[in-house]
């Protein structure tokens, strides 16, 4: 799956995240115009969210990266909010990847 591969991507550059999020998120506007049943809709609805939620990660993991490069200090409440967000980042996006492989495998 391209989001997949998108998500593991690690550091690339953002102008090549840009691009292949792009050329992604082409292809899910794609498969939702496409979509003829629920199932389909759905499907297009959950890699449309599952890509969406990959973004917001990296942006989160580059706020975290440029805070820390900049030293600046941050709340005991602040830390323990983001690790919670984190939590719920991985617990959705856990859910996601097992709901779509089950539909599309």
């Amino acid at each position: 799956m391209q989001i997949e591969a998108l998500r593991n991507s690690g550091s690339i550059s953002d102008e090549d995240f840009d691009l292949r999020d792009k050329q992604v998120r082409g292809r899910i506007e794609v498969a939702e115009k496409a979509a003829r049943t629920y199932r389909d809709a759905r499907i297009a609805d959950s890699l449309d969210f599952y890509l969406g939620e990959t973004e917001t990660v990296r942006m989160n993991i580059k706020m975290r990266n440029l805070r820390e490069q900049r030293n600046l200090p941050i709340k005991q409440s602040q830390r323990e909010l983001e690790e919670k967000i984190s939590l719920m980042e991985t617990q959705v996006t856990q859910f996601l990847r097992s709901e779509l492989h089950k539909a599309l495998d």
